[in-house]
């Protein structure tokens, strides 16, 4: 139901989480990879045959519905939301979700039986404001008001006011004829998207105040609310719990309205498979319109956060409800939520005539002396490669002076591995400390993981480096530390975690290695796109400490070895393009164990986000910078591990929990074998 009744995170073309999915050829996007067909198992309740697994837990079609309907009810009484006084506005596309809403809610009036409460559907009409022929758009409201009738309750259809539709019009025909991004500042498909979302609710809260209606029920599931935590948090926004409970209120002229989410725990998978029982189908939106394109959602930071939700829930179960539980142990805003009226933005968005093919100047926006020769992924600009070297620098130096980083007189010791990362990193240090005289002693400092023909090949490259820019260099291996390299490890445990092993012990040999040397702090190449996919990750798995902390530019200042990140806001691609430029010398095949990095779904979902707005990158580390955790979720405490003397904050760290999960794979291998 592209044209939705609106709900508050259904911002994007999926009409909104008022109820409308996003459909295309009669099916929503979120259930194309469902199968529907029977499995030899049988359902955990009747030992019937069990046809669905949406949450790893098998159930045949009339248990799951039974623990649907079974679901609202709960929440309905959690809500204290089903007495007799109750007045229910349900935002209502058509669509699989609000759809569903409506139908449980209409069981939950038949089993409450003589505690009914009054239910009123509302549909937003933006069939006008998406393109629509006024046929097509009276076909469209009639199949709408149709499946309103399957469900036993009055509908009122209310419309976009026209000044909302004609803009969004007039936008929506420049996108088709012009699909490039625009820049900052203009108006891109997200923000369109969320000026409606907004819009829709806007007109919801209008009729649901005028009208005398005490609680506006939206179709939410947790699917849609964690594709609105990661969409939100791309954005660059605070990660906000209110707007994800079962329960909540918006500001509207003055007046609070409460909002009430009966499907917040519910699956998508699990509405599909409800309406699949009750032999129901949602209604469709053409997928003729632009605005459903590849070429929008393409560049919709709202449907790429959807489809990666939708991906991931289907590799991994659970992941839905692990971010919805990571938000919920995190500080929430105070202030209430308020509905902006976002017809000041409509019509400056109408006065504007942006030039999306702006003069493609061929000589640097700097200098305007010499050709521009690279395009800058943070902000657009054309520069000349000696701009772009100063430029690049300069903001580094920019990073280290607000960051406070260094001291003079501090040994600093750069984390070497050959990449182009860490040799860019050399490079500008020793350029830097020169420059600006720092007055640092630079070290540095590479480990060796034992990986034969990936490790062996990059020590070489950092050999050559010590002697390019006259650095003292100390390598360390896992075999001298441990006991272990990381083929052996491999070759005990196989590929599947074995990343988690290679962190650790990496980490801990850093800090032995910069002790050795006794230097002060150590430097890592870590950029933003590594630290807006470690905040990606913190969410995925519900890791609220690191959460916290891995937006830091510094981190073990409390006694510990400080570790500083100088590349925090440095692109990974204008590092690509400063090592290429420069010619340095650098290692860059990949590690061989690393496709299988979990890292890897954050990894190909950031590189997305950046195809459609370069400054999404930046975004999720503002995001991760306003985190903090609620004052009743326990931090761990920092300790001493007992038996090597290493921060933990448990008895022992985890590099030792891992070397005794080792040794104790190896006793057990060795017996094996013996026997």
């Amino acid at each position: 139901g592209g044209c939705g009744g609106g709900g508050e995170c259904g911002s994007g073309s999926g009409g909104g989480g008022g109820g409308g999915s996003r459909r295309g050829q009669g099916i929503d996007e979120e259930f194309s990879s469902i199968s529907l067909q029977p499995s030899s198992n049988l359902c955990l309740k009747c030992q019937a045959p069990a046809k669905c697994n949406p949450r790893g837990e098998l159930l045949c079609w009339p248990c799951l519905s039974k623990s649907l309907n079974r679901g609202i009810r709960n929440q309905f009484s959690r809500a204290r939301c089903s007495s007799p006084q109750e007045r229910f506005l349900v935002a209502f596309s058509g669509g699989a979700h609000s759809l569903a809403l409506a139908l449980l809610l209409r069981q939950c009036l038949q089993d409450l039986r003589g505690r009914k409460f009054e239910v009123h559907l509302a549909h937003v009409d933006q069939t006008d404001a998406c393109g629509m022929s006024e046929e097509e758009g009276k076909e469209f409201i009639s199949k709408v008001e149709d499946l309103a009738s399957r469900t036993g309750f009055s509908l009122s259809v209310l419309k976009l006011p026209d000044m909302t539709s004609g803009v969004l019009r007039k936008k929506l025909r420049e996108f088709e004829e012009k699909p490039t991004l625009l820049s900052t500042g203009e108006m891109t498909a997200t923000k369109w998207e969320d000026l409606l979302a907004r819009k829709r609710m806007e007109v919801l809260c209008d009729f649901a105040s005028t009208n005398g209606h005490t609680r506006l029920a939206l179709g939410d599931s947790a699917t849609r609310l964690a594709t609105h935590v990661i969409a939100e948090t791309a954005k660059g926004r605070s990660i906000n719990s209110r707007r994800l409970k079962l329960t909540s209120s918006i500001k509207h002229q003055g007046r609070s309205i409460s909002l009430v989410r009966p499907g917040c725990d519910f699956l998508s998978e699990e509405i599909f498979f409800f309406l699949h029982v009750e032999q129901v189908s949602p209604v469709s939106f053409p997928l003729r319109l632009f605005w459903q394109s590849s070429r929008w959602s393409s560049s919709s930071l709202n449907s790429l956060s959807r489809r990666f939700i939708l991906t991931l829930q289907a590799d991994k179960k659970g992941s839905v409800h692990t971010i919805l539980r990571t938000v919920q142990k995190l500080e929430c805003s105070q202030e209430e939520e308020t509905v902006e009226d976002v017809e000041g933005e409509m019509g400056e968005a109408v006065g504007q005539e942006e030039d999306v093919s702006r003069t493609r100047s061929l000589l640097c926006e700097i200098c305007n002396e010499s050709k521009a020769s690279v395009k800058r992924p943070k902000d657009g600009s054309k520069v000349c490669k000696t701009c772009f070297f100063h430029v690049f620098e300069d903001e580094i130096h920019k990073t280290i002076i607000e960051g406070n980083l260094f001291r003079r007189g501090e040994k600093v010791c750069v984390a070497a591995s050959g990449g182009k990362d860490s040799t860019v990193l050399a490079e500008v240090m020793t350029t830097l400390n020169r420059r600006h005289d720092y007055g640092l002693q630079l070290f540095l400092l590479s480990i060796d993981e034992g990986i034969a023909g990936y490790r062996d090949d990059s020590l070489e490259t950092v050999k050559r480096n010590q002697v390019q820019y006259d650095l003292p260099l100390k390598i360390l291996s896992y075999q001298d530390l441990y006991g272990w390299s990381m083929d052996s490890i491999v070759s005990h445990i196989g590929r599947k975690g074995n990343c988690t092993f290679c962190g650790v012990f990496r980490r801990q040999a850093l800090d032995r290695g910069a002790s050795i040397l006794e230097a002060d702090k150590i430097v890592t190449g870590h950029n933003a796109d590594d630290i807006a996919e470690t905040v990606l990750l913190n969410i995925l798995r519900g890791d609220v400490p690191r959460l916290q902390r891995c937006t830091q530019i510094s981190t073990g200042m409390d006694g510990n070895l400080p570790r500083s990140k100088p590349f925090k806001h440095a692109y990974e691609k204008e590092i690509v393009m400063y090592a290429h430029f420069k010619k340095l010398d650098y290692f860059s095949t990949e590690c061989i164990y690393s496709p299988n990095a979990y890292r890897g779904f954050a990894r190909e979902f950031l590189k997305d986000l950046e195809r459609a707005d370069p400054t999404t990158v930046l975004n999720i580390i503002r995001s991760g910078e306003m985190v903090s955790a609620r004052e009743t979720f326990r931090m761990p405490s920092q300790g001493k591990c007992e038996r090597c003397g290493y921060i933990s904050s448990q008895r022992l760290c985890k590099a030792c929990l891992l070397l005794d999960d080792l040794d104790a794979k190896r006793k057990a291998a060795m017996i094996a074998y013996e026997t």
